[in-house]
């Protein structure tokens, strides 16, 4: 009887998270004055696909926060995985003087609320003359996001017998060719879960994206979006809902794609970091 009450209520909570998305989703299959109508119709009468035609038809803006999402993430990523995956081995595998308390440092980024940094990142962009371009946001999300990043590959690293590393060594292998040959494919897993949480943490960021850009050309795609508006200056709400699943598709792909070693990066960061 107890197993059937967790099912409930795993199902139920799984409900609550759905339940936006699918009233999303829903959304933007329905005409426009289904969408407004009173009562409030929760499946549309007809489905249809006019609000993302007139996305494509009269949003050539989007294109170009779609491509800004695009840059700004690739970029982002890659430098957390690559900078976290070297910093991860080194806490992993080498002790140096002041190594816990730099953990314990990383540790304190990471409990600090992103909004807490904004005031002081936007002076030092203003000063150092990167408002408003890339740059000022890639910089921002490499830093933030790259504490978790090491915790996870630290955790993943500290997996690995040693044994396996010092016969590298012995074959004539360098620290660095011991990194990026051996070691490397050997936490395929924590380099997936880097790659998926911090995609997700990136390519959805809006706070930042919104205060550090002013120029629409250089806007991402989660400010785009909140920027549809219709005739009369007002939400676009069918545009507007067939935008966001448009832009949840990514991340969608980017899951599946690394899915397979990600519960397991993840569970090895946590339990052998």
């Amino acid at each position: 009887m107890s197993r059937w009450i967790l099912y409930a209520i795993a199902i139920f909570t799984g409900f609550l998270f759905l339940a936006p998305f699918l009233w999303i989703l829903l959304t933007s299959l329905k005409k426009d004055q289904d969408i407004y109508s009173l009562p409030i119709r929760i499946l549309p009468r007809e489905v249809t696909l006019e609000q993302y035609i007139g996305i494509f038809q009269g949003s050539a803006k989007l294109g170009i926060y779609f491509t800004n999402s695009v840059v700004v993430t690739i970029i982002s990523v890659a430098a957390i995985v690559l900078l976290s995956s070297m910093s991860g081995y080194g806490f992993a595998r080498y002790r140096f003087r002041g190594d816990t308390l730099f953990i314990g440092f990383l540790l304190l980024v990471m409990a600090v609320p992103w909004a807490v940094y904004l005031v002081p990142i936007y002076i030092m962009e203003f000063k150092l003359n990167i408002l408003n371009s890339k740059l000022g946001l890639i910089l921002p999300y490499i830093a933030l996001n790259l504490p978790l990043a090491i915790l996870i590959m630290r955790g993943n690293f500290r997996g690995i017998s040693k044994e396996i590393e010092e016969a590298a060594l012995v074959d004539g292998c360098s620290a660095f060719q011991t990194w990026a040959r051996i070691m490397m494919p050997m936490v395929k897993p924590g380099l997936a879960t880097v790659f998926i949480f911090t995609s997700i943490q990136v390519w959805e960021e809006f706070m930042f994206a919104r205060t550090l850009i002013t120029d629409y050309l250089n806007w991402t795609l989660p400010v785009g979006i909140t920027m549809l508006r219709n005739e009369a200056q007002s939400w676009a709400f069918g545009t507007l809902s067939a935008a966001i699943v448009l832009s949840l598709i990514p991340l969608l792909v980017v899951f599946l794609s690394a899915q397979p070693y990600f519960i397991r990066g993840i569970t090895e960061g946590a339990i052998k970091g």
